[in-house]
């Protein structure tokens, strides 16, 4: 079968008379999307690439290029789930790491193929949307066809439950079309491969490489075959990176990139159930006949993974858990926790003028980032406040221990106060020191590579921690 690219077909290149895109056609504007407020930008790759933090109440962080490309993980940067570099080179790698997707179909007699959100300088492009919610928690990017037919999209958002989350929905404006689709992400990273290892040497840690696929294509792990090691002793590697996704009956699953080409030109492909030293991928591959109603599909990225974990999720998946309704309720929960801290704070703000309104929630969350909120106000747990008092100063924490022991475990912090001043003023200074704050974080990220942040929101059990990242000019800033 020939297929004929579109960038050469029906995207054609830009002749020197054609009127180039002004900053009057960059445009933004306000929406409602399922009731909710939104803010989109119109014709965003008109403008230089620019980053995009994703939010949310967990410890899961992204932070998103225009151009497509993306660095995101858990925690810090040692646990991405790509490989974490800076901002220059997350924005020219597009092509290599994170989503890519590739769609064949029919015009006059010829297939013809079409990569939305692909940059190549020269080639004109269907029109394109970036989005995103109030608070941060969902980022959307849309394209439409050249021909006006077909429209593309992706949603980036998280949840502590499941991960990294993407929404890819695909739909047609006008006639149904009979599509290809080969559509995922590429270039993941498996535990045990840190920054390090991958700027220095990743030529080895690629040798390493086992990706293997379980139930039937929808689940894959990544993993090292071993830790990187040049001694005569064992080291095993025990974590795996997920990817898994839902809302498709039917799709072959490719655990690389090597059949790309082959796609492109029109041949099947074969699913791939193992690969070895080679980049991770995890790209869906199947036909469909689009129509107004979007038919929606979603990828589920989650790590470190132990072994328990990993095979609990495979449990789970295989007795049917892990539906597109139960993935958008774990996704409201994230945007509904946020929006709590952001309450605490002060961050939603009434104003006859909408955009005064989201400058102030912006503010806000970037406030709380950096300095923490108070998730219980003035209320404090004494059980933290002993561990604070006992990490500072053993000598008074005896005595502490003494005077809270006719408090409940819950208590105000100013009853906590007047009990401290009447035992002595080393005891009210310490009391006075402690700060119940969480959400906080180092500002570090792919622009500010020397600043090393690590977040920590909630425990194991899904509780919330009591944890700051800021210095004291953060706090009291804030």
């Amino acid at each position: 079968m020939q297929v004929i690219d579109i960038r050469k077909s029906q995207m054609k290149p830009m002749q020197a008379h054609e009127p180039e895109v002004t900053q009057a056609d960059k445009s933004g504007s306000f929406f409602e999307r399922d009731g909710v407020p939104w803010y989109r930008i119109e014709s965003f790759d008109a403008i230089p690439p620019f980053f995009v933090a994703l939010t949310g109440d967990s410890d899961l962080w992204a932070f998103i290029s225009t151009n497509g490309s993306l660095a995101a993980g858990r925690r810090d940067q040692e646990q991405s789930f790509f490989p974490y570099e800076t901002v220059d080179k997350i924005h020219t790698r597009w092509e290599t790491t994170g989503p890519r997707t590739w769609i064949t179909f029919e015009v006059n007699g010829k297939d013809v193929l079409w990569e939305p959100f692909a940059r190549r300088s020269g080639w004109a492009s269907g029109t394109r949307t970036i989005a995103k919610n109030l608070t941060g928690t969902r980022l959307l990017f849309e394209e439409i066809h050249p021909d006006g037919n077909l429209c593309f999209s992706q949603e980036w958002s998280s949840a502590s439950s499941l991960g990294l989350v993407r929404k890819v929905s695909l739909r047609a404006l006008n006639q149904p079309v009979k599509v290809r689709v080969l559509d995922g992400v590429l270039n993941l990273l498996p535990p045990g491969e840190n920054n390090a290892t991958y700027n220095a040497m990743s030529a080895l840690a690629d040798a390493y490489k086992w990706n293997e696929s379980h139930l039937g294509g929808r689940m894959a792990l990544y993993t090292m075959y071993a830790q990187l090691w040049d001694r005569a002793e064992p080291k095993e590697s025990f974590e795996a990176l997920t990817v898994w996704h839902s809302g498709l009956e039917r799709a072959t699953t490719l655990l690389s990139s090597r059949q790309v080409d082959a796609f492109c030109a029109g041949s099947d492909l074969a699913a791939e159930t193992l690969t070895r030293g080679q980049r991770g991928a995890f790209l869906l591959n199947f036909n469909i006949e689009t129509s107004a109603i979007a038919t929606s599909w979603y990828q589920v990225i989650d790590g470190p993974l132990s072994q328990a974990k990993a095979a609990d999720l495979v449990t789970r998946l295989e007795s049917g858990w892990g539906s597109p309704v139960e993935i958008e309720t774990c996704l409201t929960s994230n945007t509904r926790g946020l929006d709590e801290l952001l309450a605490k704070a002060d961050g939603f703000q009434s104003s006859a003028i909408e955009m005064a309104g989201f400058h102030h929630t912006a503010n806000v969350l970037f406030n709380i980032m950096r300095g923490g909120v108070f998730p219980s106000g003035t209320t404090w747990q004494l059980d933290d406040l002993k561990a604070f008092v006992l990490q500072r100063n053993h000598s008074l924490s005896g005595a502490l221990e003494e005077f809270l022991s006719n408090f409940p475990n819950t208590v105000d912090r100013g009853l906590v106060l007047e009990a401290a001043k009447e035992q002595s003023p080393q005891l009210e200074r310490l009391v006075r020191e402690y700060l119940p704050l969480t959400y906080s974080r180092r500002h570090g990220d792919p622009s500010r590579p020397w600043n090393k942040f690590s977040i920590k929101v909630r425990d194991e059990h899904g509780q919330r921690l009591l944890n700051h990242q800021g210095n004291w000019r953060d706090i009291f800033q804030n």
